[in-house]
Order: structure tokens, then sequence, then C-alpha cells
């Protein structure tokens, strides 16, 4: 596999586990990748995929991990209807597209795609 074509890391949202609200798969991504020590350079021809919408907190990791592009599956209404009403489970109504419009540099952003697969991911895994 080229270079250009590899996994550089996977994770998962652990928030519920460990009680850290910032534990989103992405964030925690972007932990790993700075602990592997990969390149900006590498990182701005990288592509995130999520199953969901990056919240706002994790647009603004991608940012600045300065990753170029994000790929995505259910949008935040989706979400939202996961979630349920729940107020502890609310968020900051912004789209990652408004966060990645404001960067000096490029983030491409896709999505959604793939809604039902995606949206499998979330069936039963939120508190009602």
């Amino acid at each position: 596999m080229s270079e250009d074509n590899r996994v550089l890391t996977e994770d998962y949202c652990n928030s519920g586990e460990t009680g850290d609200v910032t534990g989103h798969a992405e964030t925690n991504a972007i932990r790993k990748l700075a602990g592997l020590g990969i390149g900006r350079e590498v990182l701005a021809r990288a592509t995130i995929y999520s199953s969901a919408e990056p919240c706002v907190m994790c647009a603004g990791a991608i940012f600045w991990s300065g990753i170029g592009r994000v790929v995505f599956g259910i949008d935040a209404e989706r979400l939202r209807d996961f979630r349920g009403e729940r107020s502890d489970q609310r968020d900051a109504e912004l789209s990652c597209r408004d966060v990645f419009r404001a960067s000096p540099h490029p983030i491409d952003c896709i999505g959604p795609a793939l809604i039902d697969e995606a949206g499998a991911a979330h069936v039963g895994a939120w508190k009602a």
C-alpha cells in the first residue's frame, strides 16, 4: 500500500466510558496522530472519515491538525434525532462547514454520505 493510501490511525468515541467530554472519535484520532509524529504535510493530504458530522469541537481540532479533507456519514440533524432531547446531549448547532469556511487553509468537506450505513453505528448507542 502506498503512503498516500494507508490508514494512519482509527479511533472511537469513549466519552461514555471515561467521562471525558472531549473523547470524541475525531479528537481521539487526532491525539493519536500527534503521538505518532505524523507531519502536517501528510495531514494536509489526509482524509478523516466519521460516521457523523463533526461537532464544533471536533471541527476545530481538524482545523488545528491541518487535516485537509473530511468525509462524514449522517449530518448533525440526523445525529440529534438519535440523541433525543436530553439537555446533557445537546450540541452547539453550528455546522462543521462553518468552521472549515473560516480556515485560512482549505478543508474539503463531503457529506452526508452512506447515510444508512453510517446511521447503523448510532442505533441504540445513545441513552434515552
